[in-house]
């Protein structure tokens, strides 16, 4: 099986991770797309420092090699889109992160997004939640000795500093990071008892895979996917309900028993959900379609 991914190239991308989790299968994965070093919005994202370069067209960068599939990653946002490779005749497949509807001439889409809404009237459609790293390790620091109470990594949007504004007024210590690299990102969550969670796209994210997996208590709103994937080890504030988070952020806080459980259920959930998980998924659906 050879198999193709076509993604930007972040320091932390789906693309990078599917890449490295059919690797680890044995899969002979190669990958082509663009780096891109910021994004449009409040606030810039670094360099990244793992960064790939460039490889272009598939014909022109392997004369001898042709995939069986090529998989997009990394469309969760219009504008990060390769609308250059839609084109492209040998697509068959797309992947975790997709939230428009399948691009023309791909076969069949996998989707982190739950059936339903844009996905009404598509039959070649399947759900495959985001995942975690593998590598992420729960943190070995004691959760009464951590610095931070709450901490946010990623886009730091008006919303989300809004939200990080009340809980730092209530008094909790807050960690803000745009878009850290690998070995920052799971220090600073090492050093936090709770991770917020907090996406405009309704749908589980990969940070509540990824705090079960860092050690740390998720406060996170209940997404519909939750009961399917059975998730553990969560403290849940009501996204509706303005200064929620704060009284969910304050419960876990004050039963640091209750807390420190809930990490344990929540580290061994997650160890169900990696990349190499969601890879396995694909293959087996090649297989069986082949």
């Amino acid at each position: 099986m050879k198999i193709l991914i076509v993604c930007q190239h972040w320091p932390l991308c789906t693309g990078r991770y599917l890449t490295r989790a059919f690797t680890q299968l044995g899969i002979d994965v190669r990958h082509i797309g663009e780096a891109k070093h910021g994004l449009t919005g409040t606030s810039d994202v670094p360099q990244p420092r793992y960064d790939w370069p460039p490889q272009g067209d598939w014909n022109a960068a392997w004369a001898d090699w042709t995939p069986d599939f090529i998989i997009y990653a990394e469309t969760l946002h219009e504008y990060w889109r390769h609308n250059v490779y839609t084109t492209v005749p040998h697509v068959q497949i797309n992947t975790a992160g997709a939230m428009d509807a399948p691009m023309r001439g791909i076969q069949h889409t996998f989707t982190a997004v739950p059936r339903g809404g844009i996905w009404e009237r598509t039959t070649a459609v399947t759900w495959m939640p985001t995942a975690r790293n593998q590598d992420f390790v729960p943190s070995p620091i004691p959760w009464s000795q951590r610095t931070y109470d709450v901490t946010l990594i990623g886009r730091l949007d008006s919303e989300r500093n809004a939200i990080l504004d009340q809980i730092e007024a209530a008094g909790l210590k807050v960690f803000r990071g745009v878009s850290l690299y690998y070995d920052e990102y799971q220090a600073v969550y090492h050093d936090s008892r709770m991770g917020l969670v907090h996406t405009p796209h309704e749908t589980i994210p990969c940070r509540s895979f990824e705090m079960g997996a860092l050690g740390v208590l998720a406060l996170t709103p209940w997404y519909p996917e939750c009961s399917t994937l059975g998730v553990t080890g969560v403290v849940v504030y009501d996204a509706r309900k303005p200064g929620s988070e704060i009284d969910a952020a304050k419960f876990a806080l004050d039963h640091p028993k209750w807390a420190v459980q809930q990490i344990q259920k929540a580290v061994e959930w997650s160890k169900r959900h990696t990349w190499v998980d969601r890879a396995k998924i694909i293959i087996e659906w090649w297989e069986n379609e082949h």
